[in-house]
């Protein structure tokens, strides 16, 4: 696999790499950040691959900066992400801070009934599942409606949405004989699994053309008969463009909304968790999946 360059890595390896230089080790900063050791390794292994440069040197028990010039870069990067976080997290109003993935934004956002009643006393942030999952374990947001990771623990309001791969409508988005083409999400999102399981399930050839997670690129590529993509199955309605590729079999993904109990109450979760799930069934009601992917990636039928 072809290593990183040093402007795509993540804030999330910085942060890391930040702490091994501060705490003077793995495993302390593996407990200040609440992480495995091997994972914080592997986030400074990433960083040295994308630098070209080693970080860090042993002595005896301890870890020693071994470049001060990428010590500074790195610290410079983390205060900048301070401030960033600190900006986003300003009351823009008294309300706690809703985060939504990005998939279900713009449809939640559409219902103006909605929005005057569940979503009123909320701030509302957009971003990706992986900026969620980071803003709420850091406290920047007091809620988040998001994708659960693959082994992820499901908070107490969870439920599965539908993924379906789409093609164009009217069309197979490969000839006879050929691949497959698919637009497939990156390594650090979520859905990287679930799409790769589906496909797999299919014992279909397929050509990866390129990586993204935009909801809206995948959305995009879809319409303009570039390449397939896995989309939410209230994506699809009369109107979308494209209709499901029926090679290749829907897939259940758990999504979570995560809140700190200290600033919402159980009951005001639990309304906007039943808000949201209507608004699904309400969005798109004639789509039902007939199937899902189990977890050993098999497809069964829907009871």
């Amino acid at each position: 696999m072809t290593p990183e360059p040093l402007d795509r890595i993540s804030l999330a390896t910085i942060r890391a790499v930040k702490e091994v230089i501060e705490q003077g080790g793995f495993s302390a900063a593996a407990r200040r950040l609440g992480m495995t050791q091997p994972a914080i390794s592997q986030h400074v292994s990433k960083f040295e691959t994308a630098a070209k440069t080693q970080l860090t040197k042993r002595v005896g028990n301890s870890f020693l900066i071994d470049n001060p010039a990428v010590a500074e870069f790195v610290n410079d990067i983390a205060r900048a992400q301070a401030k960033l976080l600190q900006s986003l997290s300003r009351d823009a109003r008294s309300g706690p801070k809703l985060g939504l993935c990005e998939e279900f934004a713009h449809t939640l956002m559409r219902h103006p009934d909605l929005k005057a009643t569940t979503l009123d006393e909320y701030e509302i942030i957009i971003c990706s599942p992986e900026q969620l999952n980071d803003m709420f374990r850091r406290g920047y947001v007091d809620l988040a409606l998001r994708p659960l990771f693959p082994n992820e623990e499901a908070p107490i309001f969870s439920c599965p949405v539908g993924m379906a791969w789409a093609h164009p409508a009217g069309h197979h988005p490969a000839g006879t004989g050929q691949n497959l083409n698919v637009v497939m999400a990156t390594e650090r999102s979520p859905h990287r699994q679930y799409a790769e399981a589906s496909l797999n399930s299919s014992q279909i050839d397929f050509r990866i053309l390129c990586y993204a997670d935009s909801p809206m690129v995948l959305e995009h590529m879809v319409r303009c008969g570039i390449a397939s993509a896995m989309l939410p199955d209230f994506y699809f309605d009369e109107d979308c463009g494209y209709q499901e590729l029926a090679v290749t079999p829907p897939i259940a993904v758990p999504y979570g909304l995560f809140h700190r109990e200290a600033v919402v109450s159980y009951t005001k979760v639990e309304v906007l968790m039943q808000s949201f799930q209507k608004l699904l069934e309400r969005r798109n009601p004639a789509w039902r999946l007939s199937r899902f992917i189990s977890d050993n990636g098999i497809a069964r039928d829907r009871a």
